[in-house]
């Protein structure tokens, strides 16, 4: 089974196969039963999960203090009941991180858009890459003609808004986390194209 941070953006993502929930409509949540094992050995358990998930483990000394721990959009915290029976220790996985993170923010923000205006119909995969095509070519017809000193910046700003908007959502489609490939992106032109000897890419492209 493909790790869960792999596939908790993607469309057909069924929770139910990590044995939680969706508590709301970008957060996953599961439950670990404390039952007749102390809390070590529970939260042992959320970190094995966390792990072979893909997700960074958490620190215990720092969940013991306050019995709730928060990172990188993981959060753990005991059931407020935890001394009583079905005590438990509730694990909740951000989808999107909009409080957190400005591109997850904007996705929000395009998703509740595409509700509204019921678009979803409209914005699968290959329309989404069309239009995306078509402002692309929209931004660059600015720049015919006139110095790029003189275009005009508030339709730079318009034409760039919907460039983004168009990827962001082409992204959202696939489950792809924009910060994730773009740094993979320049990780694998870093070492395509090493520095050497003070020479970057720039100097070895005009070789």
């Amino acid at each position: 089974m493909e790790k869960l941070k792999d596939v908790i953006r993607n469309h057909d993502f069924n929770p139910e196969d990590y044995d939680g929930f969706m508590c709301s409509e970008f957060q996953f949540m599961r439950f670990f039963f404390l039952e007749n094992r102390d809390l070590l050995t529970c939260f042992d358990e959320v970190n094995s999960f966390l792990a072979a998930n893909g997700f960074l483990e958490l620190n215990f000394t720092d969940f013991k203090e306050e019995l709730s721990i928060s990172a990188d959009g993981v959060g753990l915290y005991a059931d407020p009941y935890v001394n009583e029976t079905n005590r438990k220790l509730i694990l909740t996985i951000n989808k999107y991180d909009p409080w957190n993170n400005s591109i997850d923010l904007m996705i929000v923000e395009l998703i509740r858009l595409r509700k509204e205006k019921d678009w979803a119909k409209f914005q699968n995969p290959k329309n989404l890459a069309l239009a995306l095509s078509i402002e692309t070519s929209k931004l660059l017809e600015q720049f015919l003609g006139e110095k790029p000193a003189e275009v005009n910046k508030q339709k730079i700003k318009e034409k760039l808004a919907t460039v983004f908007s168009y990827s962001l959502l082409l992204a959202e489609n696939y489950g792809l986390d924009i910060k994730e490939i773009v740094l993979e992106k320049i990780q694998n032109h870093n070492e395509e194209y090493p520095i050497e000897n003070g020479k970057g890419l720039n100097e070895k492209a005009d070789k």
